[in-house]
């Protein structure tokens, strides 16, 4: 037999430690044929404790010149700092009659918690748990269960028992799916597990929420019958359906599926009649109708289905509430109701308010506007929403089947004529002319007007008017000629007004805005932003680099930007004409 070097522990359980020497765990009995078995198992004495609603699992330690609380957590049981963290608290607590944890003397006994479960726990209760984890390689036709089972002899209390599947999973990290394990991999079997066999067996950890009789009731593939779905549930289910796929995820509405097969708790569950939605990251949503899932049923769900999420949809519940319910669950980053997202790109910032607002991951790019449509019609110009699908923000429609060739966003009937695209020239005269016609002014050229006469002294003065106009009975004259200042003063003084613009010295931008201001116009000045309020369910708002002018024939937008192809075709479509200098 070997020799084992025992570990220096003062406590009054140091019995209990030597008679465990020279135990063997029963799961050790059990090693299939040919695998090495342990000659000798080291066990310790663990000290189990409730604290708020769970378990803390701790053991004893004699304190080491040296040793203080944060380097024995660290240095015996390799935790990362917010792990100590954590854990400094719980020494606390399993440690009530010790003043300060940050005063440790040489030799001093003191608990060391090294795992908490939450759940139910044992109160102040010893319990014995293997050091040593088992690996097991898995061979053809195995499953988890069966190798719990037959392999080291768990009882299904132990294997269906929520914080051991927890466990299991803790330990074999590079599992993905600890129920489509297969054959040649190794899975780990921590030691904890064996230790839940004595703790539910000593009546210390019920499953919450699970009474210990329903293990006995389960049977293989135990099965019921739901009634199929409804006209009203089918809809629910395909709306739901399609936004999954859109999400890039699958959806399972029919088969069924076994979970746990060959286990003494196996359960169909019909998807015909509890449709569910697998989402990207792996999340999986199944939709429960009025309670038809028995309980049962939802505790395997919950315990074995990884990263499963009941919905229950009741007849009250509208479908805004419903698809709200399973985007909270759905697994992805951020999703935000009733928001908007704003978007900067091509010299415009469009802004795009949705019923909801999807942030699929962290990075904040992969962003989706989610819209219930309850009117059959898309909710965004093609165009346009193609334009934002290039540059990251999806629109998605979620309601009955659209219309194959539907009209503009926002619009009701007929589809509207689109509105006029002008370029015209940016020099100050062309600009100047195009904003009188813009406005529906009429206006003369070089008109020659008499503004001072002296009858006595016969002098008179007369002006030749790049522009002239009347606004509200009133004269106004533009120049484009520098007039001296002595004359400015006498044509202001006769009552006229007058607009100065001297070529190459103001910008395009410069002159549209005192052209508008001169001619008393309704406008916004840049940046101008326009709102589409029509565009049911969403509202869609654009800022963009140029004047929004209000006419008789419809609001323009006046700009010196280049704006995107899309951006400019959604614009003419809402009705608003563009005039490019």
């Amino acid at each position: 037999m070997d020799r084992i070097k025992k570990p220096a522990i003062k406590s009054t359980m140091m019995t209990g430690l030597l008679l465990a020497l020279f135990s063997l765990p029963a799961a050790a009995a059990e090693n299939v044929k040919g695998a090495p078995e342990p000659h000798l198992v080291f066990k310790k004495s663990v000290v189990v404790k409730k604290i708020d609603q769970g378990q803390a699992h701790a053991e004893q330690h004699a304190i080491q010149k040296g040793e203080h609380l944060w380097k024995i957590l660290r240095e015996q049981y390799k935790m990362s700092d917010s792990s100590i963290n954590f854990f400094c608290k719980i020494a606390r607590a399993v440690n009530p009659d010790i003043a300060d944890l940050n005063v440790l003397t040489p030799d001093q006994n003191i608990l060391l918690p090294f795992k908490y479960i939450p759940g139910d726990g044992s109160d102040n209760r010893t319990i014995m748990i293997d050091t040593q984890d088992y690996r097991h390689a898995v061979k053809r036709g195995e499953h988890l269960g069966q190798i719990l089972r037959t392999r080291f002899s768990l009882p299904d209390a132990v294997i269906f028992n929520r914080i051991t599947k927890h466990l299991i999973q803790e330990a074999n990290p590079d599992i993905a799916d600890l129920n489509l394990i297969e054959p040649g991999q190794s899975i780990t079997v921590p030691r904890e597990a064996f230790a839940m066999r004595q703790i539910i067996s000593q009546g210390a950890l019920p499953e919450p929420g699970v009474p210990e009789s329903a293990y006995a009731a389960l049977r293989p593939e135990m099965s019921f019958d739901a009634e199929p779905l409804n006209e009203e549930e089918l809809l629910i289910k395909n709306m739901l359906s399609n936004m999954t796929r859109q999400f890039e995820g699958t959806d399972n509405a029919t088969g069924v599926e076994v979970i746990n097969p060959g286990s003494n708790a196996a359960m169909r569950l019909d998807y015909t009649r509890f449709p569910a939605f697998n989402f990207p990251g792996g999340k999986k949503v199944v939709l429960d109708f009025d309670g038809r899932l028995p309980q049962d049923m939802r505790n395997v769900i919950a315990s074995d289905l990884k990263n499963a999420e009941v919905v229950s949809v009741q007849a009250r519940d509208d479908i805004e509430s419903i698809i709200g319910r399973v985007l909270d669950v759905c697994g992805f980053y951020k999703v935000e109701k009733d928001a908007d997202y704003t978007v900067n790109r091509d010299a415009v910032q469009l802004s795009v308010t949705g019923n909801w607002i999807v942030f699929r991951d962290s990075s904040l790019r992969n962003v989706f506007v989610v819209n219930l449509v309850k009117n059959g019609r898309p909710s965004m110009n093609p165009a346009l929403r193609s334009y934002l699908s290039n540059i990251g923000l999806n629109v998605m429609d979620v309601g009955a089947e659209t219309e194959t060739q539907p009209g503009p966003a926002g619009l009701k009937g007929a589809i509207r004529p689109a509105a006029a695209y002008s370029d015209v020239a940016a020099a100050p005269i062309a600009l100047t002319d195009t904003i009188l016609g813009m406005l529906g002014i009429d206006f003369k050229t070089d008109y020659k007007t008499n503004i001072f006469q002296n009858m006595y002294s016969g002098f008179s003065l007369e002006v030749v008017a790049d522009r002239m106009f009347i606004i509200n009975n009133k004269t106004l004259l533009i120049d484009f000629n520098s007039l001296p200042g002595r004359v400015t003063n006498i044509i202001t003084q006769q009552g006229f007004k007058l607009l100065q613009i001297v070529p190459g010295e103001e910008t395009p931008d410069s002159v549209a805005g005192r052209v508008l201001k001169f001619c008393g116009a309704d406008y916004q000045p840049p940046p101008a932003t326009l709102d589409f309020e029509g565009s049911d369910p969403q509202n869609v708002r654009l800022t963009v680099p140029g004047y929004v002018v209000k006419t008789a024939q419809g609001r323009m937008l006046l700009t010196g930007a280049d704006i995107n192809e899309s951006i400019s075709g959604f614009l003419r479509e809402m009705g608003i004409a563009i005039v490019k200098y």
